[in-house]
């Protein structure tokens, strides 16, 4: 160790030192990482940033519809065809859902028939009158049960062949020619099954697939409770499901979110958009399609041009 001849010399030395460690401290705690903030912190700090404009919201919200929309997964692929059924009025929906009823996968089909009829745009008449004829069973099926849904009973001799069970229709009863797939519809009994999920709900909602959104087992207590709540357009029942957007239950939080759309206050979109990176896709694509219906500047449906509609006589 170095000798100090005086006091003085010693004492000088230690304080450099010291002075040195002191530096490095600073040092060291200016360029650490800050501390993650808890949750208390970044609510408060959510609050305090900027909302979005609702411009900027529909755009962003059309983007995970897009991105979705484009994965290969049929179960999300469902899920994007059945959130468009509640965005009937929009343009870009409406090719969203021409584009889905085209695809290889007849699951997706269905779901956007049953979508189309969702809509109650008569637009899609034409479209699913030509369905009658497709050469799957199953989407002929669909087609018609949809078509009779929206007041046009084209599809009469499917439905016919379908209440016939394994019987053949009867031309002559129908008074009029019948479709390819009432004539070669194998099973109708069996085929009737297969499709009927798809234009089931709770209390007559009309999800298209709604089997692929929910889990096996029956519908939870408080997903029916948040439903039956919604029909209750109160300031009251509006808070609970915003709140109900952040509950721990993915499907609590998708049926708070489709429900809300029903207020038409574009003010509810702010609420939505931190389920826009919501980790279940269900969620993510309910609360975009929501935030598209109560910030989009369509105040009504396009006119469609009439179709003449086959309709039976008492």
């Amino acid at each position: 160790m170095k000798a100090y001849t005086t006091p003085l010399r010693r004492s000088l030395h230690m304080l450099a030192w010291a002075g040195g460690l002191i530096a490095l401290f600073l040092c060291l705690n200016a360029v650490a990482p800050a501390e993650p903030l808890n949750r208390a912190e970044e609510a408060a700090a959510a609050m305090d940033a900027p909302k979005a404009s609702s411009t900027q919201i529909n755009s962003d919200a059309w983007n995970i519809l897009e991105k979705d929309a484009s994965d290969k997964k049929t179960e999300t692929l469902i899920m994007v065809v059945s959130a468009l059924g509640d965005l009937g009025a929009e343009p870009k929906a409406q090719n969203m859902l021409m584009e889905a009823v085209g695809s290889s996968d007849i699951d997706v089909r269905m779901a956007a028939i049953a979508s189309m009829g969702q809509t109650r745009n008569q637009m899609f008449v034409p479209t699913l009158r030509k369905l009658l004829d497709d050469e799957k069973p199953q989407i002929a099926f669909a087609a018609a049960s949809t078509l009779w849904t929206m007041g046009d009973h084209s599809g009469k001799d499917v439905l016919f062949a379908v209440v016939d069970g394994e019987r053949k229709g009867d031309a002559g009863m129908l008074g009029g020619a019948m479709h390819q797939a009432s004539r070669d519809m194998h099973s109708p009994t069996e085929i009737a099954k297969m499709t009927a999920p798809f234009f089931l709900g709770p209390f007559g909602i009309g999800f298209a697939a709604y089997n692929y959104m929910h889990r096996p087992g029956g519908d939870s207590p408080r997903v029916i409770a948040t439903e039956l709540i919604a029909q209750d357009k109160s300031d009251d029942v509006r808070k609970v499901l915003v709140d109900a957007l952040t509950d721990k239950d993915a499907e609590v939080r998708q049926t708070a979110a489709r429900m809300l759309g029903d207020f038409h206050d574009d003010n509810i979109a702010q609420s939505l958009v931190p389920l826009f990176v919501d980790s279940k896709p269900a969620v993510r694509i309910t609360a975009a399609a929501t935030a598209i219906r109560l910030t989009s500047t369509r105040t009504s449906p396009p006119v469609a041009p009439k179709h003449k509609s086959k309709r039976t006589k008492p």
